[in-house]
This record gives structure tokens, C-alpha cells and sequence, in this order.
């Protein structure tokens, strides 16, 4: 391969990682926001729909269109623009269509190159690759948030960046001569379901850096690089794979893993990864994900060099439906109440995890067995290619995630020698209550009034749903405050946290009793002053019966603890009910009747009832007022001040 060769394909895997990294970033968006408008009604609405725009590279099944869009790649390209673009629009709605727009087009222009011959369409996949992993460095510069989804200015830097990268593909258009297609008697339904799978294990787990230590119960900061690096050697090994001067062709793996003994090994390591993972706590669990980090990669190169064998319409329909079905079971295994028969999802995360996983592997045997991948007869130094873009991106991308974390990271100004300044919020999943992203206010909040210790409910850690943000992590860096996040998202439930200028000297967190949406109660202890105080917060479900249940167990808790309590806490009941009773005859008092009586002020933004409480013991209570001034939630914060 002449340096000029070289040079052209790294330009190349240069503008396609970008524009990766761009199809990543909307994608999340695009799902976060569905869910938010679904959330928003507390049912499945029209919103929904917006689903099906995933659809539209079924049209490449007919040859006319395929052939246009492969002579405009850089224009297809391009229109991913117009879902950065959405980040102007305040309306969710049209927002969600717009993001729609942009992802569909960068999904059906990767596609495109999916079908191409192999040199390119090995750089198109490394290409698609690696902008997950540019995608993941840039949100650890901004604490799992998307530095390109942040503000008007970097949104803007993201549309050029996109737009130049179009050029650039439409500028080498040239080099990527399409393969004539072949007939195969392999069913296109195999590829189709391994497509849509690996897209969703894909999105699910590896499109945040935190998620996978968060289903561990480990520090996402500490602990997400190794996702990031796991990630990037199994693209490196790729390099490898499918590397020969000579054309051949070659069954199952490569030349130098040729036999079903290596395929068998192969799944069993995947499969025992995927157990360890789901079924374990801790370092173990995390080796296990991080195994299936590194295989990922070698999964969609064995997936994607099918393309060239199939219909691109059956395959690409099937795989979209896969990928969309177990993306909505994902977010039901929490929210299940709101469809019908969706308590069959209840807590079903790692049983997901595993039928995806075994499919995979049973279907990649089957499609390795029955085809052969043809290589192309030109050499491709993948390696040198590889190594020269990522280089020029770690680079570049270094200096903005410590640029980023300097920038971001404040100091909290409160004082932990003065009172206790306790805040009860929910903070509905990182959306204010007209439905935009709402991190920054909610920061705001916490900042001004100098808490010391908050409450956390609907914290929705590192889910589909919320586009794998964790914005209880985000927050506790961002005000320099402690962190006590829980449960593991493995265990199917809205996030609750605490955060603390105080240190943690232990914390636990409790599955309340629930036959519906499941519940949770942190319990944490901290040192104020050379005093232990428990911290407690707690959000109930939606059932009268399973609130009771959560009240009891509640109540059991706290009559078990030594020492202050301070009890934070969306508990769905209201003042007077059977419920709060329940908890104030646990030996605790309610903070807002303590200062102002039954005259009980609402603490949902567009409801009339008061669901959120701070109760104590052991502690005096100077003051306590509902913030009605803000609507960076639904529910409106609860402040209150004690003395020891």
C-alpha cells in the first residue's frame, strides 16, 4: 500500500469517525426525548411513532435509491445536521422529529458502506466504531453529558464538524465502488436479528463509559476508562481480521480462526461474560462486561461483512424492529406499569442481556457456517490506519476532557460547619417541566441555597431511556459533593441518590416491598460535626397497597437506627394519609408542620397535592419552605434547615 493509499483511507476513517461520533450523540438525544414525551402523559402516546423514521434504510432494498444515495453519500451524510439543529427548537415535539431526521440519515449512510467493497467497508465500520468511543471521551470531559449537546456554541461546532465531514466523503466518493451482490440461499432473517441485537447491546451498554461500572455498584469515573479501553482494542483487533495481499476466501473467523471448535469457544466465552456480569457485584461483575466490551467489536465485523451477502431491505427491516423492540423492553423492565401485560418485563434486565447474547451467538455460528467472507485483493494495513486516526483524535480530544472537567467542576460554597441545610427533590430523570434537559438548573438550585446534604428521586442512572447519562454523578462532580447513588440499574428501578458535603461512613440501599414499579430506600450515615447523622431517602410507588408495605418497612428502618435521622423523600402520599402516619409514629416529625402547621403547599409543579417530605429526629428544624420559584423538576424542592 503506497503512503498515498495510506493517507486517502485515513482521511477517510478521519471524516466517517465523526461522523460516528455524530450518529452516537443523536441517537441517545433521539431516544431520550421519546421517552420524555411518553413520560410527560405517563402513557405510551403518538410520540412513539417517531420510532419508525429508523425505517427509512429499507428503501436501499430498492436498487434506483441505493444507487443515488451511493453517488451522494456526502448529502445523506449531511442531513444528520438537521438533528444538531433540533437543539434550537424548545418544543419537544418537533425536536424529537428533527432528531429523527438526523440519526435516520447518518444510520442509512453507514449502512451504505456497509455493502461496499471490503477495504471500505472495514473503514466505514471502524469509522462507526470509533465515534462510539470519541463519543464516550467526550462525555467523560462533561461527567456523562455530550459536550456537543450542551450549549447553543458547541452545537454549533458540532453542525460544521458534521458538515465538513460530508465533504470529506463526498469528496472521496470516488474510492468506494460498490461490490456487485451476490445471491446467497442463507436466510437474511439471521443477519437481520444479529444486526438489530448487536445495535441494541450496543446502545444499552456501551454508549455511556458509566454503565457498565454502575451495574457493578462502582465508581463510573474511576472505573469507565477501562470500558473505553476494552472497547478500543477489540477495534484494534479488527485490524487484524480480514488482512491478506492475497484475494481468499475463508470461513468462520478468519485464517487464523478457521474451525467450529474456536466458534464454540468463542460463545461460551461470550455467554459466561454476559452471566458473570448480570449475576454478579463488584470487580467480577465488571470483568465480565468488560470482556464483552472487547468482543463487541469483532461481533460487528463478523456481522457487517454479511451485508454484502444479503437483501438489503429483509435484513435491515428485521434488524431495525429487533433493535427497537428490545430497546422499549429495556425501558419497560422499569416502567412496565404503563402497558398492558408489561409485568412480564418486571426486573428482567439480565434475562435481556442473556437472550440477546445467546441469539448472537447461536446465529453468528449459523451465518459463519453457511458463508464465506471474501477479502479484497487490496492489502489493508487496517493497523496503520487505525492507529494514525485515533491517535490524531486522542490528541486532539485530550486537552478538551480536562479542558471540560476544569471548566465544569465549581466549588460548592456552603459551609459544613453552620446548620445542616437538607433538600428533598425529584428531579424527574434530568427534565424540567416543559421537557428540556435541565441539568444546569437543577445545579443552580442546589447551588444557591448552599445545601449540605440532598435528596435525590427519578435520578434514572444510565438508561436507554435517558440517553445513559447519570446526572446524580454529574451534579455530585459539578458541586464537589459526595455521591451515594443506587440501586444498580440491573436492578430495574428509577435511580434514587444522595449527595453530601459530609463524607459517607456507610451507606446501603434497600428494595422496599412492591408488587408494582419497584422501590428504594438509601440509607447512608456522615459525620456532621463529630456527630453521626443517618440520611435516609426514599421514594415510594405508585400502588396505595405497595406504599403501605414501603411505609412499614420504612418505619421498621428508622425505629432500627441510632442517632439523628434525616429522612428525604417522594412518597407519593399525601399529609394525613395512612402512609405518612405510618412513618410518624416511627418516632420522626414533619419538618413543614413543624414550622407552619397543616397550611401544606404543593410540591408537584401542575398537581394541588404535597407528596414530598423531610422528617427528622434527634436534630432541631429552624426552618422548612416548598421552592416554588423553580421548574427544573415536576416536583418542586423542599428545603429545610436543622441545627444539632
Amino acid at each position: 500500500m503506497s503512503f498515498g493509499t495510506l493517507k486517502k483511507q485515513s482521511i477517510l476513517l478521519a471524516g466517517l469517525v465523526w461522523l460516528g461520533t455524530s450518529f452516537w450523540i443523536l441517537l441517545l438525544e433521539f431516544f431520550s426525548d421519546i421517552y420524555l414525551l411518553n413520560l410527560m402523559t405517563l402513557s405510551i402516546n403518538g410520540a412513539i411513532l417517531y420510532l419508525f423514521l429508523l425505517y427509512i434504510p429499507i428503501f436501499l432494498g430498492y436498487w434506483k435509491f441505493r444507487a443515488f444515495l451511493e453517488l451522494n453519500r456526502g448529502l445523506l451524510f449531511s442531513i444528520g445536521a438537521i438533528g444538531y439543529m433540533s437543539f434550537y427548537f424548545s418544543s419537544p415535539f418537533l425536536r424529537g422529529f428533527l432528531l429523527g431526521i438526523g440519526t435516520t440519515a447518518l444510520l442509512t449512510g453507514f449502512i451504505i458502506y456497509w455493502k461496499d467493497k471490503p477495504t471500505i467497508r472495514k473503514i466505514a465500520l471502524e469509522g462507526f466504531l470509533l465515534g462510539l468511543l470519541v463519543s464516550l471521551l467526550l462525555k467523560m470531559a462533561w461527567f456523562s453529558r455530550s459536550i456537543l449537546w450542551y450549549s447553543w456554541w458547541t452545537v454549533l461546532i458540532g453542525i460544521i464538524l458534521l458538515s465538513f465531514s460530508s465533504y470529506i466523503v463526498q469528496v472521496f466518493r470516488g474510492e468506494l465502488i460498490a461490490h456487485v451482490e451476490k445471491v446467497s440461499k442463507t436466510s437474511p432473517w439471521l443477519l437481520g436479528i444479529n444486526f438489530g441485537l448487536l445495535l441494541f447491546i450496543t446502545h444499552w451498554l456501551f454508549s455511556g463509559y458509566g454503565v457498565i461500572p454502575r451495574w457493578e455498584n462502582l465508581n463510573p469515573e474511576k472505573h469507565g476508562i477501562l470500558v473505553i479501553v476494552c472497547l478500543g482494542l477489540g477495534i484494534i483487533s479488527i485490524a487484524f481480521l480480514n488482512n491478506s495481499n492475497e484475494k481468499s476466501e475463508i470461513i468462520h473467523f478468519s485464517k487464523y480462526i478457521n474451525n467450529s471448535t474456536v466458534l464454540i469457544s468463542f460463545s461460551v466465552i461470550l455467554l459466561l461474560a454476559g452471566a458473570v456480569f448480570s449475576y454478579n457485584y463488584g470487580i467480577m461483575g465488571e470483568i465480565g462486561g468488560l470482556i464483552i466490551a472487547f468482543l463487541l467489536p469483532i461481533l460487528w465485523f463478523y456481522t457487517i461483512n454479511m451485508f454484502d451477502y444479503f437483501s438489503y431491505g429483509k435484513s435491515v427491516f428485521l434488524g431495525i424492529t429487533v433493535y427497537i423492540l428490545m430497546a422499549v423492553f429495556s425501558i419497560f423492565t422499569v416502567v412496565f406499569d404503563y402497558v398492558p401485560g408489561g409485568y412480564i418485563f418486571r426486573g428482567a434486565e439480565e434475562i435481556l442481556l442473556m437472550i440477546s447474547l445467546l441469539v448472537l451467538t447461536v446465529f453468528l455460528g449459523f451465518l459463519m457456517d453457511k458463508i464465506k467472507i471474501t477479502q479484497d485483493n487490496e492489502k489493508n494495513n487496517g493497523l496503520k490506519r487505525f492507529v494514525l486516526v485515533f491517535l490524531i483524535f486522542i490528541l486532539i480530544f485530550t486537552p478538551v476532557v480536562f479542558t471540560g472537567r476544569t471548566l465544569l467542576v465549581s466549588k460548592n460554597n456552603a459551609s459544613i460547619n453552620g446548620p445542616i441545610i437538607a433538600l428533598q427533590y425529584n428531579i424527574q430523570q434530568g427534565f424540567d417541566a416543559k421537557g428540556n434537559i435541565n441539568f444546569e438548573e437543577v445545579a443552580e438550585v442546589i447551588r444557591n441555597i448552599h445545601a449540605t446534604i440532598v435528596g435525590l428521586q427519578e435520578t434514572e442512572t444510565m438508561r436507554i431511556s435517558t440517553g445513559n447519562k447519570d446526572i446524580a454523578w454529574w451534579l455530585g462532580e459539578t458541586l464537589k459533593m459526595y455521591v451515594f447513588e443506587g440501586p444498580s440499574p440491573k436492578d430495574s428501578t428509577f435511580g434514587n441518590a444522595i449527595l453530601s458535603l459530609y463524607p459517607f461512613i456507610s451507606t446501603e440501599a434497600i428494595i422496599l416491598p412492591s408488587r408494582g414499579e419497584y422501590a428504594v430506600l438509601l440509607v447512608a450515615k456522615v459525620i456532621v460535626n463529630g456527630t453521626v447523622i443517618n440520611v435516609l431517602s426514599a421514594h415510594f410507588g405508585g400502588y396505595e397497597d405497595d406504599r403501605q408495605a414501603q411505609a412499614e418497612k420504612t418505619a421498621e428502618i428508622i425505629k432500627s437506627l441510632n442517632g439523628p435521622i434525616i429522612l428525604l423523600g417522594d412518597f407519593n402520599s399525601v399529609p394525613g394519609s395512612i402512609q405518612i402516619n405510618t412513618i410518624l409514629r416511627s418516632g420522626v416529625s414533619d419538618a413543614f408542620y413543624a414550622i407552619h402547621g397543616d397550611n401544606y403547599v404543593p410540591t408537584t409543579v401542575s398537581g394541588t397535592n404535597t407528596i414530598d417530605f423531610i422528617f427528622y429526629s434527634g436534630v432541631s428544624v429552624v426552618s422548612c419552605d416548598v421552592l416554588t420559584w423553580t421548574t427544573a423538576s415536576d416536583h418542586y424542592p423542599v428545603l429545610g434547615v436543622f441545627t444539632l
